[in-house]
């Protein structure tokens, strides 16, 4: 009697692996393949974080949102094969801005005062 509660679980996990082995080889598509952000656009992208958090000028510029000063730090540290978008937007909504469609990363930032706070974006793409 007990032989045969083992067969039959040993015969369940079979067709369980059986079923993940059709699903992860014919189906296709990158289940869970994340494309890595290269370490230029990571470190731009955290260098101007930096620089906006630091520096009252570029923080009001955030809540002013006026993306001039922010724009010339970013032409300044990438290369001229990349492209890139400033998003200013309240915490409460932050809707994506039309982008290319190419592999864009994207991080953001909280800038934060005694009576504001805002979200900065920034995306990044190779043209």
């Amino acid at each position: 009697m007990v032989k045969k509660g083992y067969i039959k679980t040993l015969e369940a996990v079979i067709a369980i692996v059986v079923v993940l082995i059709f699903i992860f080889s014919f189906a296709g598509g990158n289940f869970g393949v994340k494309q890595k952000k290269p370490s230029l656009v990571e470190g731009v992208q955290d260098f101007v974080f930096k620089n906006v958090l630091n520096n009252e000028t570029l923080r009001q510029d955030v809540f002013n949102g006026d993306d001039t000063r922010i724009n010339k730090l970013l032409e300044e540290n990438l290369p001229p094969n990349y492209g890139y978008k400033v998003q200013f937007c309240s915490v409460e909504s932050c809707p994506a801005p039309a982008l290319p469609d190419k592999s864009v990363f994207v991080d953001s930032v909280y800038v934060t005062s005694s009576a504001k706070s805002k979200v900065l974006k920034v995306f990044i793409w190779e043209d």
